[in-house]
């Protein structure tokens, strides 16, 4: 997932899909929006990255059961300190779902819902 440095901190930086069927969501999100896909292959656990006019826009991954997540899209956020951004949803009554982790030369992501439940990276 590409950090977009003209994206203030906190706000929305990248978008994925997970899916049970990435086939299908290819073939869907192909025909609606005339997106074009990239597979990253095994190294980066068959992660595909969705393009529109050669500009990445959204990322898409299959569904695995160690995930804790239905099929659905995710938000990440952009944040310049991860443990700090950890720390402060923490104390703000979000539970962790994922601790930090090395996204390969990509970056740290985790990944934690809020009070209400919802999911968010």
């Amino acid at each position: 997932m590409p950090i977009r440095d003209a994206v203030p901190l906190g706000a929305p930086c990248w978008i994925d899909l997970t899916s049970s069927d990435l086939d299908r969501a290819q073939d869907f999100y192909g025909t609606v929006f005339g997106w074009t896909f990239e597979s990253h292959g095994p190294a980066f656990g068959g992660y595909i990255t969705a393009a529109k006019n050669g500009h990445r826009v959204a990322g898409m991954m299959a569904n695995v059961p160690q995930w804790p997540f239905p099929d659905g899209w995710s938000t990440y956020f952009h944040t310049a300190d991860i443990e700090a951004s950890v720390s402060a949803v923490r104390a703000a009554g979000a539970s962790l779902r994922l601790p930090p982790m090395q996204v390969a030369a990509n970056g740290v992501m985790s990944a934690a819902s809020d009070p209400s439940g919802a999911a968010f990276w």
